[in-house]
């Protein structure tokens, strides 16, 4: 029975025995005693380290362990640092001392008490602690190699701190491969964890700081050097990680350092988010310049895109500036995981910037860049585009039928030989539009009856919807589009034709009376008919008949007799001069105060 008091009569015991072996808990199978304090030191020889392993472990349980414990320290004695505190049932995670020396310090109560501990201790080789021993441990094989965390695949000790740098040769840079992780869980990371630095030592920015239970994304630095560190509590332990290291070509890395990347190669060509198709790393700042030959616009077709999703694109982002800077107009903030759409300016110069945080990261995104005439943003680049050629033909929105850009401002005039009117016939149509906001406030295309934008209005559109056909009341029609910075779609394909049928079915709306005075009678229609009359019409005609057919009234101004007033049409009958040998009717076709749905109209005999 003495044998099991070892270290509990005052003194304390040394283990130094070189082959290891067992020791336990005072009474061990039977319950500690109450009142125990004992005190055993773990001696190995020189260049070796102690390992304990427990086979069986049961104290009372208590909060911060204040009742029975076990506590381990790092050293020869209690004044050493504290790497744990233990208790419970559960079996604890091994202890390795960081040198040669490892001191346990056991104590109970005088309340109920359990069978204790069993514990096989052995001196190991010291290499496990390579990074640990208060040294920073460098990594720096060119063919690269597996490191791991201590003890690996048995649980990592309480209260380690281990310090590896990782060189490469120059000219490449640091990839880390997790093939195991398991470190315990925390927020934060706030308890055990693995600090990625990209740098020689912990001043450099920090890439992740990692815990948990799932197998991190590659980590890679920025230039040669990378440096991380591992830190436990002295809570619970898990088993740890497993990493392998390799030095790669630099490449994947083009504008993610101090410089802006430029890509410049009139054939065009492809890029990619660092290290695609693998996810892009944490803490990136990547910068890319894409600068078109001269007379030529920049555009992006997304191949792939798979970009962390956030709140207004907050964590990981690619955005796109309109110019050779970030000082440039922003066109579009961009994460998620569907495919943008292609993005093209009337510039030769595009900027990238993509962002990513220390949370998770994914597979980036694949660019095919192109750069292409400016024939697609004629009327958008500051000057009126006119179209004037007499067999007519097709205009579209910039880039249609993919999405138009962001914050556009179009112009273009349509001007028909003399004697014809402009008639536009649309084939497809698709701009933003908000059931909630009216007035097309977001994006919308504007159609001025005449030369110039301040002239009558013949439509504010947008939507989904293809629009009435518009016709102008003579020669010329302005155009305008605009978009804000918010949602695009396809735009719009329009059919323009300069025609005599539609001069002569606008007749009396084109700022003259019509007047109709054949004998024999004859048809009218509304503008158009049968086809929608346009939008803000206003038409006025005045009926002559042949003497003595009719009572006689004279008068050919609106101040007459209201006959009868409907929506649209509305008839006068004037009798200021009943001694005229003729009667006088005039109908007046009312323009709406607002673009409406517009009908088929009338037709009357």
């Amino acid at each position: 029975m003495a044998v099991a008091l070892e270290g509990c009569a005052g003194s304390t015991y040394t283990y130094d025995n070189l082959s290891g072996g067992i020791m336990t808990s005072p009474m061990f199978p039977n319950n500690y005693p109450n009142n125990a304090n004992c005190k055993w030191h773990f001696k190995a020889p020189l260049g070796k380290v102690v390992h304990l392993e427990f086979l069986s472990f049961n104290v009372a349980s208590s909060k911060n362990c204040s009742n029975d414990s076990l506590t381990v320290y790092n050293g020869a004695d209690g004044n050493a640092n504290m790497s744990a505190r233990l208790c419970g049932c559960e079996i604890p995670g091994d202890q390795i001392s960081t040198d040669t020396n490892m001191f346990l310090h056991f104590v109970s109560n005088d309340n109920a008490t359990l069978i204790g501990f069993k514990i096989r201790y052995s001196f190991n080789e010291s290499k496990p602690w390579e990074g640990c021993d208060g040294y920073t441990h460098t990594y720096d094989n060119p063919a690269g190699g597996i490191m791991t965390s201590l003890i690996f695949p048995k649980n990592y000790p309480n209260n380690v701190d281990c310090k590896w740098h990782f060189e490469a040769p120059p000219g490449k840079l640091v990839h880390l491969e997790f093939l195991s992780f398991n470190v315990e869980p925390s927020r934060n990371c706030s308890n055990d964890s693995l600090t990625v630095y990209n740098g020689a030592d912990e001043y450099g920015s920090m890439s992740a700081k990692l815990c948990g239970l799932e197998i991190p994304d590659d980590q890679f630095s920025r230039d040669t050097d990378m440096f991380l560190r591992f830190v436990s509590d002295s809570n619970e332990t898990y088993i740890g990680f497993k990493i392998r290291y390799s030095f790669n070509d630099s490449k994947p890395w083009e504008g993610c350092g101090w410089h802006t990347h430029t890509y410049d190669n009139p054939s065009g060509g492809i890029m990619t988010s660092p290290m695609f198709p693998h996810n892009y790393p944490s803490n990136a700042d990547c910068k890319w310049h894409f600068q078109a030959p001269l007379g030529m616009v920049v555009r992006l077709e997304f191949l792939s895109f798979n970009v962390e999703s956030s709140n207004n694109c907050s964590n990981d982002s690619l955005t796109v500036y309109n110019g050779a800077d970030a000082n440039a107009t922003m066109s579009a903030r961009l994460c998620g995981h569907s495919l943008p759409k292609d993005q093209a300016f009337n510039e030769t110069n595009m900027f990238l910037h993509f962002v990513s945080d220390s949370s998770r990261s994914y597979s980036g995104f694949q660019i095919r860049y192109r750069f292409n005439e400016t024939k697609p943003w004629e009327g958008c680049n500051g000057v009126n585009h006119t179209y004037d050629n007499p067999a007519g033909g097709i205009m579209t929105s910039p880039l249609f039928p993919n999405n138009y850009p962001k914050n556009s401002y179009c112009k273009w005039q349509f001007q028909a030989p003399p004697g014809k009117v402009v008639h536009l016939e649309f084939l497809s149509f698709n701009v933003e539009s908000d059931e909630y906001v009216k007035n097309c406030s977001h994006d919308a295309l504007l159609i001025y009856d005449g030369y110039f934008p301040y002239d009558d209005i013949l439509g504010q559109i947008c939507g989904h919807s293809l629009p009435e056909n518009q016709i102008s009341s003579g020669r010329n029609m302005t155009v305008h589009f605009v978009s804000d910075s918010g949602l695009t779609y396809s735009g719009f394909k329009i059919r323009y034709s300069f025609n005599d049928s539609e001069a002569i079915a606008l007749e009396g709306c084109e700022g003259f009376t019509h007047i109709y005075d054949n004998p024999s009678g004859g048809n009218m229609t509304s503008p158009m008919f049968p086809k929608n009359y346009p939008n803000n019409a206003d038409c006025k005609w005045l009926f002559v008949a042949p003497a003595g057919n009719l009572m006689v009234y004279d008068g050919v101004e609106e101040d007459g007799v209201l006959l009868r007033t409907n929506y649209a049409a509305t008839a006068y009958r004037h009798e200021k001069n009943p001694g005229l040998q003729q009667q006088t009717w005039l109908m007046a076709f009312c323009r709406s105060s607002a673009p409406t749905v517009s009908y088929s109209g009338f037709q009357i005999r």
